[in-house]
């Protein structure tokens, strides 16, 4: 199965480097087709770190917004661009560990079989306490309308079959798309 993943970046000089370093390093070759890190009009040295690696990393590829479009837009714009059929998103602060995309795989179903898609839980996240009442409040609320069980859809880590999400309409659906019913915790090794 040959995997894209996408990752999100808005200033994250000294984050995107080492995370692309991981990613490479986690993602057997044999599967990892490419790395789309996608600038969303960075103002710090993002852009410079990620050309810095260009050379070194075959799969690598870099994609630029002109203006600053959030989170949502960042991702289709890696999606639209991947040629792989399996997407795989993270976080681009480190907030997601890629030693856990390949955990996910083998849940994603095969030919068209469900689930299309399966995510990350987040557990010991790293952030402040607002950011952590926020969150759960924000999945409460989804859990009341939409009664899915899923605990937890910020979790950055996402993996997906590229038709299936481009199928989907286009809002600021990143914080929506839920997660397999067997839940996966991911690690969050750094703090934001």
């Amino acid at each position: 199965m040959r995997i894209a993943v996408v990752i999100p970046a808005y200033n994250e000089a000294g984050n995107i480097g080492r995370l692309i370093n991981e990613t490479v390093a986690a993602v057997p070759e044999a599967s990892l087709q490419e790395v789309i890190v996608v600038d969303d009009a960075r103002d710090d040295e993002t852009g410079a770190e990620i050309k810095a690696m260009l050379g070194r990393y075959k799969p690598l590829r870099d994609l630029r917004h002109g203006r600053c479009a959030g989170q949502s837009a960042a991702l289709r714009s890696g999606v639209i661009a991947a040629t792989a059929p399996v997407i795989a998103t993270i976080d681009g602060g480190g907030q997601n560990d890629p030693a856990e995309i390949m955990r996910l795989v083998p849940r994603l179903g095969r030919d068209g079989r469900e689930p299309a898609l399966v995510g990350g839980l987040r557990k010991g996240r790293k952030a402040k306490g607002s950011r952590k009442s926020a969150s759960r409040f924000a999945n409460w609320i989804r859990d009341k309308v939409l009664a899915d069980g899923c605990p937890d859809t910020g979790c950055g880590l996402k993996v997906y079959r590229r038709e299936d999400y481009l199928a989907l309409p286009y809002f600021s659906m990143h914080r929506y798309l839920p997660r397999s019913s067997s839940p996966m915790a991911t690690k969050s090794p750094m703090s934001r």
